[in-house]
C-alpha cells in the first residue's frame, strides 16, 4: 500500500496466473476462473480494510494494462464483482479482445493432463493428480503446450463457466454487453503506442522465428493482431494489413528497420 501526494490509497494485488488461474475441465469441479477470483477476494479485502489505511470503500477504481486492462473489464462483466468498485480504468485490453476467452478449454485441459500423466475422463481424479505434481513439473507441461516461437495462442485464459451462484463468468462478455447485464459505473478504455512489441520482439532477435513466421504469414498476421475472425475471411484480413504495414518489402527487412 502507498500513500500517493494526490490524496490516493494505491493498492497492487497478484493472483493466479497460467494454468493455475485459469485450468478448466468446464464441470462443477474445475470450472475455471481462478485468477479472476482472487482478484475479485481482493476487492473485497478492500472494501473491508482499506478505511484502516486512509481509503474510502465507496470510492474505489480498478485500473489494469494488458491482461489487466482485460480484468477490469471482466470485473464490470461479473455478477460477483458487483458493487466491489466505484470506476474503471483499462488499458490495452478487454474482454472483447480475441484473447479474452478461451474456446473449448476442456480439450486444453485435457492436452495438459495428459502431458504430466494424469487421467482424464474423471475430473476429480484428473484434479487429485495434478495437485500430486510439483508447481516446476506443472511449468515444465505449459512449455510443452507453448513450444518457442510466435506465441499467438494462449492455453490457459478465462472461460465461460457453468451456471451457479459461484460462477465468475457463465456466459459470453459480448452476450452480457448486449443484454445490458453488466455492472454499470462510469469507465475509461484506452491503448498504447506500440501495440503489440512484446510480442513481436522475438522475431527481431531470433532468425528462426523470423523464417517460420516469413513462411507462414498469412495465417500469423490474423492471430498476432488477435483479431476473432472466420476462417475464411483470414486470407483477405491477412493482404490487407500485409499491403497496410509493410507494403511490398518482405518481413525480413521490415523487422530489421
Amino acid at each position: 500500500l502507498i500513500l500517493l501526494d494526490r490524496d490516493v490509497v494505491l493498492v497492487t494485488i497478484n493472483y493466479r496466473l497460467g494454468v493455475f488461474g485459469f485450468l478448466s475441465f468446464e464441470d462443477d469441479v474445475v470450472p475455471g476462473n481462478n485468477g479472476l477470483k482472487d482478484q475479485t477476494l481482493a476487492l473485497q479485502w478492500v472494501q473491508k480494510h482499506i478505511a484502516s489505511f486512509g481509503g474510502d470503500p465507496n470510492k474505489v477504481t480498478i485500473t489494469g494494462m494488458s491482461a489487466g486492462g482485460g480484468s477490469v473489464h471482466y470485473h464490470m462483466l461479473s455478477p460477483l464483482s458487483a458493487g466491489l468498485f466505484s470506476k474503471a480504468i483499462s488499458s490495452s485490453g478487454s474482454a472483447l479482445c480475441a484473447w479474452g476467452v478461451k474456446r473449448n478449454p476442456k480439450a486444453t485441459a485435457s492436452a495438459f493432463a495428459q502431458i504430466v500423466g494424469c487421467p482424464i475422463n474423471d475430473t476429480t481424479l484428473s484434479l487429485r493428480c495434478l495437485r500430486e505434481r510439483s508447481a516446476e513439473h506443472l511449468m515444465g507441461a505449459v512449455r510443452v503446450m507453448v513450444p518457442g516461437g510466435f506465441p499467438t495462442d494462449l492455453p490457459f485464459m478465462p472461460v465461460v463457466e457453468p451456471k451457479g451462484p459461484n460462477a465468475f463468468m457463465d456466459e459470453y462478455p459480448i452476450d452480457i454487453i448486449e443484454a445490458e447485464s453488466f455492472n454499470d459505473v462510469p469507465a475509461l478504455f484506452s491503448y498504447c503506442d506500440d501495440e503489440g512489441t512484446v510480442i513481436a520482439l522475438k522475431i527481431y532477435f531470433d532468425e528462426k522465428t523470423l523464417e517460420s513466421v516469413e513462411s507462414n504469414l498469412d495465417e500469423v498476421i490474423v492471430k498476432a493482431a488477435f483479431i476473432d475472425i472466420e476462417p475464411a475471411r483470414g486470407k483477405e484480413v491477412a493482404r490487407v494489413m500485409r499491403k497496410r504495414f509493410l507494403g511490398d518489402k518482405p518481413l525480413k527487412e521490415s523487422a530489421r528497420g
